[in-house]
């Protein structure tokens, strides 16, 4: 969305002196004129111009540079295969010789993984306390 710079020239009647300030806008900037100045204070644009922002990159770096891990990410979303395919993701195999990810792609992964953990907790597998699971790991 094209914003709007101007500057506007105007009177400070307190200390009898001019000024100019730079002000943004994306709607009408005389009807802003009028919202901000007070008539005595002669306000008038003395220079403006169109800003447009440069447009964004909604790409994720999973997408751009991993769109084969990207397309099982959505595969799996939403199902319990999804914490397994992770964990394979982010652990380096023996038998396997892969040069890793970039660390946005990590963080990606690592940031999906908790949106699903928690969005999908029922496929988290819980231990109960009094497990023999649990009670085997923590003696």
């Amino acid at each position: 969305m094209p914003k709007l710079i101007f500057k506007v020239k105007w009177f400070n009647p307190i200390d009898d002196s001019w000024n100019i300030t730079e002000h943004t806008t994306k709607s009408d900037p005389l009807k802003f004129i009028k919202q901000e100045y007070l008539p005595e204070m002669h306000a008038e644009i003395i220079e403006a111009e169109l800003y447009e922002p440069p447009p964004i990159n909604l790409k994720s770096c999973l997408e751009e540079k991993y769109p084969h891990v990207m397309g099982k990410i959505i595969l799996f979303w939403g199902y319990k295969e999804f914490i397994p395919f992770c964990k394979k993701l982010l652990v380096l195999d023996k038998n396997r010789d892969r040069q890793g990810f970039e660390f946005d792609a990590l963080q990606e992964i690592l940031f999906l993984r908790t949106i699903h953990q928690n969005v999908f907790s029922e496929f988290e597998k819980k231990k109960e306390i009094w497990s023999e699971e649990y009670l085997n790991v923590h003696r």
